[in-house]
C-alpha cells in the first residue's frame, strides 16, 4: 500500500514538475524561471497547485519576486490582492496575502492565526429522516417515499472585540414537495441568513 501512494505521490510531482515547466516556456528568461519556481513551490503540495493556470502560477511567484526586490531588510512587506473568477479563467474567486520578512519560524501558523482573529469560513452538514419506513400510493402501487432533509451550509464572518457579523448560506434538499402531477420531487427552499453577535 505504501509503494501505491509513493507512486501516486511521485506521480503528482512529475506533473508539478510539467505545469512549472509550461509556466516558464516561451519567456525571454526562462532559463531564470523555470529554477526559481521550482524552489518556490518545492514546499507546495502538488494537488494544490494542479489546477492552476500555468500564466497564474508564473505570475504569482515572480510578481512575489519582484514585490520582494525593494525591502529594507528587517522590515516585512505585506500585500493583499483579490482576483475574481473572470481574472482567472473560471477559478474561484480568491483573495492573496503576500508576505515578504526575514526568515520566521511558525510564520504561516501566526500568520493564521490572526486572520482567523478577524474573519471566518465554516461549513456544516445536516441530515434529518424523519420517517425510513413510509410509503406512498404512486399509480395504485405503494412505493417507499423518502421524508429525508438534508443541508449543506457555507458561512462566513467578520469578527470584532465587540461582537461578529455572520452570513450563512443553506443549501436545502427537502423530499417533501410535490410536483404538480403530485409527485414526490424536491422542494426547493435554499435560504440565506444575515445574524449580528454583540459581546457583553
Amino acid at each position: 500500500m505504501s509503494d501505491a501512494f509513493e507512486r501516486h505521490d511521485e506521480d503528482l510531482e512529475r506533473q508539478k514538475a510539467r505545469l512549472i515547466a509550461l509556466a516558464s516556456q516561451g519567456r525571454d528568461n526562462a532559463a531564470d524561471v523555470e529554477p526559481f519556481l521550482t524552489r518556490y513551490f518545492v514546499h507546495v503540495a502538488a494537488e494544490d497547485v494542479l489546477d492552476w493556470p500555468a500564466v497564474e502560477l508564473y505570475e504569482v511567484a515572480w510578481g512575489h519576486r519582484d514585490f520582494a526586490m525593494n525591502r529594507p531588510q528587517g522590515s516585512p512587506k505585506v500585500r493583499v490582492v483579490t482576483f475574481d473568477s473572470d481574472q482567472l479563467a473560471g477559478r474561484p474567486a480568491h483573495t492573496l496575502v503576500e508576505i515578504i520578512t526575514d526568515d520566521m519560524p511558525f510564520l504561516v501558523d501566526s500568520v493564521t492565526q490572526e486572520l482567523s482573529r478577524h474573519a471566518m469560513v465554516g461549513f456544516r452538514y445536516d441530515y434529518y429522516n424523519p420517517d425510513k419506513d413510509s410509503t406512498d400510493k404512486q399509480n395504485a402501487v405503494t412505493v417507499p417515499q423518502t421524508f429525508m432533509y438534508q443541508t449543506f451550509a457555507f458561512t462566513a464572518a467578520l469578527q470584532a472585540p465587540s461582537g461578529r457579523l455572520i452570513v450563512e448560506y443553506d443549501v436545502n434538499t427537502n423530499h417533501q414537495g410535490r410536483d404538480p402531477n403530485g409527485l414526490p420531487t424536491n422542494l426547493k427552499d435554499n435560504a440565506v441568513s444575515l445574524r449580528g453577535e454583540v459581546k457583553f
